[in-house]
């Protein structure tokens, strides 16, 4: 304010006119003016005022929520921000600049920064929040097919496999460890379990299958000698496709599953490669018929057995007799 006294009048200032355009929410130069004049027209020189309003004072940024956060691996993560007021500027929070890093996929401790600035320069105390990303949630195995499986001795059993999610890791299907074995060609219940920890440690749940592998003819022990040549002569005729009087291991196989090579070698006592009615004890004019009687007795049979070790023996001594004269 200001004083003015008269020489006549005495004090006049409450007479004096002041001019004040002052706004303290606008920084800048302002000038405040004052005048007055007497009872007899005459008018004071005008006094003045020079003001300068200064912002020296930063915004203060107030976080929204808590300052620490911690989120499961893999959900979706909202920041809830944060405020800022100005004493001149007012509400800020339109200009807050955010850095947010987090990743909702990757395990791990995170800041997000709060940061903002008023019209005339004034930074902001930077604000943060800590987020902690946690992976405590076990990656998931689906079967792929039935938990439960038949399949017949002898067939070639492909296992179908199972699949693997993880909220974290994603597929996890290659890294699924299966622990058990199928074995086709021996007839029992086995069980298959897949297992799979995450990068976290967290077990799936495990899953089981179970195969059920039946018996059937593949899976029928091989016939002996004896067992053989009792089947092929029954059922010479059946088994001689090609009606030349013999039969190939293949024709022989075809009437008796399981034969091995080993055993039709050791009844073609010729080394031909063929099965003759002869080796299987067949005489001719039988009709193939599995008639040779003497043959099918078990002292027939025992005959058998010796006519071909005895056929065996002769051809390893001639053997050794043809080396030594050589």
């Amino acid at each position: 304010g200001a004083t003015a006294l008269d020489a006549c009048d005495g004090d006049r200032t409450a007479d004096i006119v002041t001019v004040n355009p002052v706004n303290t929410a606008a920084p800048g130069a302002y000038t405040v003016t004052y005048n007055v004049g007497d009872g007899h027209g005459n008018n004071a020189v005008q006094v003045s005022r020079e003001l300068t309003v200064k912002d020296t004072t930063p915004p203060v940024i107030a976080l929204a929520g808590s300052p620490e956060i911690t989120v499961e691996c893999g959900a979706v993560y909202t920041d809830a921000g944060a405020t800022a007021l100005d004493a001149c500027d007012g509400d800020r929070t339109a200009d807050i600049v955010t850095v947010n890093p987090v990743n909702t996929t990757l395990p791990g401790a995170y800041t997000i920064t709060y940061n903002v600035a008023d019209g005339h320069g004034n930074n902001a105390v930077q604000v943060s929040r800590e987020v902690t990303v946690t992976d405590t949630t076990p990656p998931i195995i689906t079967l792929a097919g039935s938990p439960e499986i038949t399949v017949e001795c002898g067939a070639i059993y492909t296992d179908a496999g199972a699949t693997a999610l993880d909220a974290c890791g994603g597929d996890l299907s290659s890294q699924i460890v299966v622990t058990g074995n199928v074995n086709s060609s021996a007839p029992g219940t086995y069980t298959l379990v897949y297992s799979l920890p995450d990068a976290a440690g967290n077990t799936a749940v495990p899953l089981t299958r179970t195969v059920q592998v039946t018996a059937g003819e593949a899976c029928r022990p091989a016939p002996t000698v004896e067992e053989a040549l009792e089947a092929l002569a029954a059922s010479f005729d059946e088994a001689d496709t090609e009606n030349d009087s013999r039969l190939s291991f293949s024709e022989a196989q075809a009437v008796l599953p399981g034969l091995t090579k080993e055993v039709f070698d050791l009844i073609d006592t010729d080394g031909d490669g063929y099965l003759s009615r002869a080796e299987l004890g067949l005489e001719d004019g039988d009709g193939g018929c599995g008639c040779a009687k003497s043959l099918l007795t078990p002292e027939g049979l025992k005959k058998r057995l010796g006519d071909l070790f005895l056929a065996g023996l002769v051809l390893s001594l001639l053997a050794i007799w043809g080396r030594r004269r050589n």
